[in-house]
């Protein structure tokens, strides 16, 4: 069947007529947005989801509205013209709206976004539209959180129940006190009583010089209490001398911050770790200690002792920095001597072997008032009672312990030697000079007399003397120094004159005391001191050599004597 001629013509037209009416009848216009999906509309109307292509707008002004979940709507005038293509993009920006927080119970702190607010509940903030993650908490309850979409200019409401966390107090009582306690897993820091939630937790206890404990322990609803006792921490110390026989000694305190203990040093003995000082010594070689702070590792020290040549008998005198010289010293020499008495009281037994490997100076003479004296003027101290009218030549009485030993180190100051006053052994060795006897020249106190000053018949016909020797010396108190012989030593008046400091605290037992001339407890804040040799007004026995006394004042028969390293 044949078409009708005009069909194709008609179709031609009316083609033609559209594409005029596109061509100069009507606009097209693309609008695109960041982000994407904003919905378009025009003129009131909702045109399209970006990105949105019209090719039919018709043509003059329009109102174009974009808007997009929480950001700010935007508005533009558009002008478009017959047969033009017209592009539109538009990048949203977020508004500012508000956002009230409430919680049950009050007082829980806010969190937006990971950031702590300022406050607790309930809170007023502005915040920048869009979504947020709010979270919420508060000591013992369970946290709780939530997103919220903020919108431009708008305010909203959260409200949140916050659940009971049970918790439960912590109180770590340690053993020694004053240790360290940390919770590793926990980011809040230790403090007695501490709230934590129940459960298990990790528990370390340190303490310089023990072993760090790592515990687990648990924290139950209510009040939790745990003792920890840490084990002191040892270590191995190995000593290398050199002569291979030296005594090797070391002190240390068994526990820290206690008192210091000096033992003999045993080869593949562990020690507590911590300050430790290992001194060796050898006959004839001169004393060599070191100092170290023992590690978990342990050490080995090396100790080289070189030989010491001297010569017993020397006497000698240093000079004063600030003028003049010091006390005449002699050189004592090495040795060893049987120290105490076994007839004699409890504290001068046990006898023990002392040997002292290492020479050393003493005074020739007890202190006198004189040397004493350039001491007080040049340190401002002032000579107390008797002892300001005193001769020059006298034994200085009347001076504390302290003041004797500020005394010894103020000519170490002044000299550059190291003097010092004498521990009970050196006072004893050195007074002895080799003797054995109840005095240096024997047993017969008749002849005391004739060796030292000392309660005699001189003193009891002035005083009332309680057991004056049965003799005459020919002082009724104080006497010249070197006013009588000296020992096998060439030291003077080591019985008598002036009772003199030493360096121990009171009177320590000789059961444990050391055997190479160390002071026991040298401290210098003790209550009483050790004095020796007796003094003008003390009868026969107590100024026997093994004879041991103590002071806690000064006294008109108390002085001292100093010793010096060589």
């Amino acid at each position: 069947m044949r078409r009708p001629w005009w069909i194709l013509p008609l179709v031609l037209a009316a083609w033609l007529l559209y594409e005029g009416y596109q061509r100069f009848f009507v606009a097209a216009i693309d609008v695109t947005s960041e982000p994407t999906g904003a919905e378009v509309w025009i003129d009131g109307r909702r045109a399209g989801i970006t990105p949105f292509t019209s090719d039919n707008l018709p043509p003059g002004m329009h109102q174009v509205t974009m808007r997009h979940s929480h950001f700010e709507p935007v508005e533009r005038r558009l002008q478009v013209a017959t047969g033009e293509r017209t592009r539109l993009h538009v990048e949203f920006q977020n508004g500012m709206g508000e956002l009230a927080v409430f919680s049950n119970p009050r007082g829980a702190w806010v969190e937006i976004d990971g950031q702590r607010m300022p406050g607790t509940t309930p809170v007023e903030l502005e915040l920048p539209s869009g979504p947020h993650e709010v979270a919420l908490g508060m000591a013992e309850r369970r946290e709780a959180a939530q997103q919220v979409t903020v919108m431009p200019g708008e305010r909203q409401e959260l409200r949140l129940d916050l659940d009971m966390d049970p918790h439960g107090s912590l109180v770590i009582d340690t053993a020694p006190d004053g240790a360290r306690v940390t919770l590793p897993d926990v980011a809040e820091r230790y403090a007695p009583g501490i709230r934590l939630p129940i459960g298990e937790y990790r528990v370390q206890v340190s303490l310089a010089g023990y072993r760090t404990a790592d515990v687990r322990l648990p924290v139950r609803y209510g009040d939790n209490g745990h003792r920890i006792e840490l084990e002191r921490a040892f270590a191995e110390l190995r000593v290398i001398t050199d002569p291979a026989d030296a005594a090797v000694t070391v002190s240390y305190a068994d526990d820290p911050g206690g008192p210091v203990r000096r033992r003999s040093f045993e080869p593949g003995a562990a020690l507590p770790v911590g300050p430790v000082e290992i001194r060796a010594s050898a006959m004839g070689r001169r004393s060599v200690s070191r100092r170290l702070d023992l590690g978990p590792d342990g050490a080995t020290v090396r100790l080289t002792l070189a030989p010491m040549q001297v010569t017993p008998g020397q006497r000698f005198r240093d000079d004063l920095a600030g003028g003049g010289q010091g006390p005449q010293m002699i050189v004592v020499p090495a040795g060893a001597f049987d120290m105490g008495s076994a007839a004699g009281p409890p504290s001068e037994r046990p006898v023990r072997r002392v040997t002292l490997t290492q020479p050393f100076a003493a005074g020739v003479y007890e202190v006198t008032v004189a040397e004493y004296g350039r001491f007080a003027a040049a340190t401002g101290r002032t000579l107390d009672g008797d002892a300001a009218g005193a001769e020059p030549v006298w034994p200085v009485s009347q001076v504390t312990f302290e003041d004797a030993a500020a005394y010894a180190d103020w000519l170490s100051e002044q000299t550059g030697a190291r003097y010092r006053l004498p521990s009970e052994a050196e006072w004893e060795y050195l007074a002895r000079g080799g003797a054995a006897g109840e005095y240096f020249f024997g047993d017969d106190e008749a002849q005391l007399c004739g060796f030292a000053n000392v309660g005699d018949r001189s003193l009891a016909s002035r005083y009332q003397a309680f057991g004056a020797a049965a003799c005459d010396d020919g002082f009724v108190e104080l006497a010249p120094v070197g006013s009588f012989p000296p020992n096998a030593f060439g030291l003077h008046d080591v019985h008598g004159n002036v009772a003199e400091w030493v360096m121990e605290c009171g009177l320590p037992s000789y059961a444990e005391a050391p055997t190479d001339g160390a002071p026991v407890d040298a401290s210098r804040q003790c209550r009483t001191h050790g004095v020796r040799g007796g003094g003008w007004d003390d009868p026969a026995t107590d100024a026997r050599l093994a004879k041991r006394n103590l002071a806690s004042s000064p006294s008109r028969d108390r002085g001292f004597r100093v010793v010096r390293d060589l």
